[in-house]
């Protein structure tokens, strides 16, 4: 005699268990992370972009100083009179000068005007033989510099250095 449950069990015999469907996969995503996807890879070309631009507007400081350090060889290798190197300097200041400002700002400025422009661009230190020297030292016959020039051009050679890397180039009007 089959009873209920044995009935119930019998006719459960020829059903399996349920079958679980596989969890969902990672791809294809939904739209919305395309999206998502694309903003952050233009912010990441974008910053590039940036990174190459600056890069590429520094470049005449890093020919500056390449330059600088050439100087500097030839002054303490000595094959350069201190006169010629007090003019390099000041040229080479100059044309960081040029490079940085327009140059109807820069190019006029001469004497004290030129050595406030200096002071204003950057935090370096200008000190008062320093400045003599990048007023008066390009066009004072070498003879003339005598006494410790040799200290007062290695102080121009810092201040030229620091000067290089520190100056704040002033914002140029597009257009």
């Amino acid at each position: 005699m089959l009873t209920d449950a044995d009935s119930l069990a019998k006719a459960l015999q020829p059903l399996h268990d349920i079958v679980e469907p596989a969890p969902p996969g990672w791809w294809p995503v939904a739209p919305g992370w395309y999206w998502l996807a694309g903003f952050f890879l233009l912010l990441i070309a974008v910053g590039i972009l940036q990174l190459w631009q600056f890069w590429r507007a520094q470049a005449y400081r890093r020919q500056a100083r390449r330059e600088l350090r050439q100087l500097l060889r030839r002054w303490q290798a000595g094959t350069a009179d201190p006169g010629e190197m007090v003019s390099e300097l000041a040229s080479l200041l100059r044309r960081v000068a040029l490079c940085s400002a327009p140059r109807a700002q820069v190019a006029a400025l001469s004497g004290a005007d030129w050595t406030t422009y200096l002071q204003a661009q950057a935090s370096t230190e200008l000190k008062p033989a320093v400045s003599r020297l990048l007023c008066t030292g390009p066009y004072v016959p070498p003879i003339r510099l005598a006494g410790s020039v040799n200290e007062q051009v290695l102080e121009l050679f810092t201040y030229v250095g620091g000067w290089i890397t520190q100056h704040r180039a002033p914002v140029r009007a597009s257009g």
